[in-house]
């Protein structure tokens, strides 16, 4: 990962920002600048070859982004011998002056986060340092399988004081750092959008060795500044980042080496988002198993080899995809209470094992989550709030634009999301002990086709 563009440095940097970051961008002298440069600046600056697939439509969009290291220090987490490649913060916002609205994505090389837990607090931080409305403040993790650090106490991390007292906190603090480094880098932006089948690269675990749905589709999209440089590059894919799950080396996995290689390629920043890998695999593995011994450096090996091999089917998903000079932001957001049913999810939410907020009812706990929307023209973002199952995938992108993209474990991980005529407990199954209820799918996609149609109307 040394050469990953992706400044280590950042981490040391001290924040020297003030709350009006955000308010002189709306300033409204310089938004009529901005205007004036997106009319008579982009035709001239861009490339002729990008141009050529464009299609202008709407009031435009500003973005900015910035990452930082996140790598845990391993002195204080037992099972871990080293660090073969950094962890790190990724952060894209994205500002529709037409609609007075920041939409913050940021995904973290974690195993997942909750949204009471770190979620919450970092909106409250923003709030409070730039000014803006954190609703739509949206962390997710990839879902990575080596990162050392378990911030949402299901292997046991709330018992760990370095966890607790030192890393959260500073977690809090570095994503908190780079939103506003983000939003002081706000630039007039075209967007590229392009999506691809993947084939041969996954498969669904739960119906080995036979052949069932999966997601294929990796959708890609690239905001690139008046100048023709690319600010950040957002994939989004369905995969299991368990391939370096064997080794004892802190690993972002496939999710780094993808990055890595967007970043080579356009430059700016890489930032990958999981789908609904809730059932799939890399193809590499067999049902749930590796295929590599513990602390075989292979595994290292085939999660670059199958992080660059994503990273060229993206590339490609943009070159043919297509180009739009000015595109309008619409959001929308419903909140959702989730049935509270899986006795260990109880115990170690209740008791602070799981660092939680549960809701005791007259019919039992729930959990108050949510699910977000934005929406660019033909491109539709969804978020998802733990591991969502291929058909639940594939029957929400029926009802999306061409361009759909599923944030999976975003706000936060809740875990399976699992339809109701899969539930099979007792079958060897990983699934349904590490679901909250198997009443929680047919909620969520409600939720979330509410959201799809609150998109469309506005």
């Amino acid at each position: 990962m040394k050469g990953r563009k992706r400044a280590k440095e950042k981490e040391k940097e001290v924040m020297k920002m003030n709350k009006n970051i955000v308010h002189s961008m709306r300033n409204q002298k310089l938004f009529l600048l901005m205007l004036l440069l997106s009319i008579i600046g982009a035709t001239i600056v861009l490339p002729n070859i990008v141009m050529a697939k464009t299609d202008s439509t709407g009031m435009g969009i500003c973005v900015g982004a910035a990452e930082t290291v996140i790598t845990p220090n391993i002195q204080y987490l037992n099972g871990y011998t080293g660090i073969h490649d950094d962890l790190y913060a990724s952060c894209v916002a994205i500002y529709d002056w037409r609609i007075n609205t920041t939409v913050v994505l940021v995904d973290l090389d974690l195993h997942g986060q909750e949204l009471t837990d770190i979620t919450i607090p970092i909106r409250n931080r923003v709030e409070a340092n730039y000014g803006i409305n954190g609703d739509y403040v949206l962390i997710g993790s990839t879902h990575t399988h080596a990162p050392g650090v378990d911030v949402i106490g299901v292997y046991s991390g709330s018992t760990n004081p370095y966890i607790v007292n030192v890393y959260k906190p500073q977690l809090i603090d570095k994503v908190v750092e780079i939103i506003g480094l983000a939003l002081n880098d706000m630039r007039r932006t075209v967007v590229q959008v392009g999506s691809i089948c993947v084939s041969g690269m996954t498969f669904n675990r739960r119906y080995y060795p036979e052949v069932g749905p999966t997601d294929d589709e990796l959708t890609a999209v690239r905001f690139i500044d008046l100048k023709g440089e690319t600010i950040a590059t957002l994939v989004n894919f369905a995969s299991h980042p368990v391939i370096t799950m064997t080794g004892t080396l802190i690993s972002a996995d496939f999710c780094g080496y993808l990055c890595k290689a967007l970043e080579d390629k356009f430059g700016g920043i890489g930032i990958y988002f999981n789908g609904a890998e809730g059932n799939i695999n890399p193809s590499m593995f067999i049902k749930y198993s590796s295929p590599f011994a513990p602390d075989d450096p292979a595994q290292y090996e085939a999660a670059e080899e199958y992080g660059e091999n994503l990273a060229e089917y993206a590339i490609q998903a943009l070159q043919n995809g297509k180009i739009f000079n000015n595109l309008p932001m619409e959001v929308a957001k419903t909140t959702v209470d989730l049935p509270l049913e899986n006795p260990s999810f109880i115990y170690a939410m209740t008791r602070g094992l799981i660092n939680r907020t549960v809701i005791l009812t007259d019919k039992g706990y729930i959990v108050r989550t949510e699910v977000s929307g934005v929406k660019m023209g033909p491109i539709e973002m969804l978020t998802v709030p733990g591991e969502l199952f291929s058909e639940i995938a594939l029957f929400l992108k029926e009802n999306m634009p061409k361009y759909g993209f599923l944030l999976g474990l975003t706000p936060e991980e809740l875990g399976y999301i699992i339809p109701p005529e899969q539930w099979a407990p007792g079958t060897g199954e990983v699934g349904e002990s590490m679901s909250m209820s198997v009443k929680i799918a047919p909620i969520l996609t409600e939720a979330l086709l509410q959201v799809i149609t609150e998109l469309e109307q506005n």
